[in-house]
């Protein structure tokens, strides 16, 4: 179980501050967020087991603002979310980490970097074109199967054809190589090119 209790707040950029996370017998352990003039943001307690990333939802809930407008950094290094609290605590009977504001650019450049990860892992092509690379029509098929499945009216052409067409606009657009895959950059670039295209 969580509680919570937070001071009214606002987020200014840049903004840094440090996190106190002090272990308690209860295996529990305490979270005490604080601003860089020593005040008292938020405090919270987590289950010694609870994974990092729920500690920033529950700060980044009671902050109003987004999970990847800030990192979390312990000894020099930015935490990732799937480790737990323990991990970071072991013996100590407490530990400190810093919280960091990304500008709205880092955030937006997060989300990009997040979203390729996924798209490479669910549509490599490295067992033919080379690690790294996105394979076009399978990232293409399965965002129509997504539109498709939250109600998107599809327009009156067979899937072939948009297909063959949507591959040769990402082509002459410099998006796609030749073996019909993304690299990394050109993923990243069609992204913020579709995210453009959508204000």
């Amino acid at each position: 179980s969580h509680w919570l209790k937070c001071k009214p707040f606002r987020l200014e950029r840049p903004f840094c501050a440090t996190v106190f996370l002090m272990e308690l017998e209860t295996m529990s352990t305490e979270v005490e967020l604080r601003s860089l003039s020593g005040d008292v943001i938020l405090e919270a307690s987590f289950e010694a087991s609870a994974r990092v990333h729920q500690v920033k939802e529950r700060v980044a809930n009671k902050l109003g603002v987004s999970c990847v407008e800030f990192q979390l950094v312990y000894g020099g290094q930015f935490l990732g979310g799937l480790g737990s609290i323990s991990d970071l605590v072991g013996d100590q009977t407490s530990v400190s980490l810093t919280l960091l504001s990304r500008t709205l650019e880092q955030a937006y450049q997060a989300v990009i970097d997040e979203y390729y990860n996924v798209a490479v892992a669910a549509f490599p092509s490295e067992l033919l074109h080379g690690e790294g690379k996105i394979v076009a029509l399978s990232f293409f098929r399965a965002t129509i199967a997504t539109q498709v499945a939250v109600g998107f009216e599809m327009p009156p052409f067979s899937m072939k054809f948009m297909e063959t067409m949507h591959l040769k606009d990402l082509r002459g657009r410099g998006f796609v190589d030749e073996s019909g895959c993304f690299t990394e950059d050109a993923f990243k670039e069609y992204q913020r090119a579709c995210s453009e295209a959508q204000k």
